[in-house]
């Protein structure tokens, strides 16, 4: 990792992110539509460089710690920008633009071990879990060959060994892949050298919840996650692990 002073970069950019909202704002209150939009759109790309550059002192902050990755899971949201726009309720039209904070932006674990030169092994092992979640959901003997294409590695290797007559997506094995994650991510030992940290039912069941979901533009079919979208799943998985707390269900409000 590069030595920069990324909290200078991170200054540097916000100064340019006032500055384009200053040029915007004059351009509203001047009601010159052609100069707000420009402004808008130069602003819109300094956040994103505002937002990668504070998104870096972090990272940098979480590489300098004792144990990187687990310093970011416990982090587990970074502070983010967009900008807002105020409109007149009765005609509709752009009245301000400001900065707003967004203090739940979670942290992409993939990019933050690129950026801290972390052994992503965990990562494509988190692939290798969601595939026997996903070959769970699937009927291996009505699968034509032009929907294996789409499948993954791991999918088509335990797709064989199911095959075979072996077992690759048994709770046993499922358990025994999370638990390796665990171990290689979050390990503290206990007096016996082992991790204290220990999957249970409840996170098989969380994670079995998240890596599928009901797809709406089939008549009657689920969907799954992308393996990438399976690390975000993976990472509350750490974070409860570490930080004790429980795992949440949002219903829908029924009105009376």
């Amino acid at each position: 990792m590069a030595n920069y002073d990324y909290a200078e970069i991170a200054r540097k950019a916000r100064a340019s992110v006032d500055a384009e909202l200053a040029s915007a704002k004059s351009a509203l209150e001047s009601k010159n539509l052609d100069a707000y939009e420009a402004a808008k759109n130069s602003l819109a790309t300094k956040i994103g460089e505002y937002n990668d550059a504070i998104r870096n002192e972090k990272f940098a902050e979480f590489a300098a710690s004792e144990n990187p990755l687990k310093t970011a899971i416990k982090q587990f949201y970074i502070t983010s920008y967009r900008a807002k726009e105020t409109h007149d309720k009765e005609t509709g039209k752009t009245t301000d633009i400001s900065l707003a904070s967004n203090e739940r932006t979670r942290i992409d674990a993939e990019t933050f071990c690129e950026f801290a030169g972390l052994d992503k092994t965990w990562i494509h092992e988190c692939g290798e879990l969601l595939a026997l979640l996903q070959l769970r959901k699937t009927d291996i003997y009505t699968l034509a060959p032009s929907e294996l294409l789409e499948k993954s590695y791991y999918f088509i290797s335990a797709l064989r060994k199911k095959a075979k007559g072996e077992t690759p997506d048994s709770n046993t094995k499922i358990v025994a892949l999370l638990q390796k994650i665990v171990d290689e991510t979050i390990f503290e030992a206990d007096e016996n050298g082992k991790n204290v940290f220990k999957c249970t039912h409840r996170d098989i069941a969380f994670i079995e919840d998240c890596a599928h979901q009901f797809d709406p533009k089939a008549k009657a079919g689920i969907k799954s996650l992308k393996a990438r979208g399976f690390v975000t799943v993976m990472m509350s998985v750490l974070y409860i692990m570490l930080s004790g707390e429980n795992y949440t269900v949002k219903n829908v409000k029924i009105k009376n």
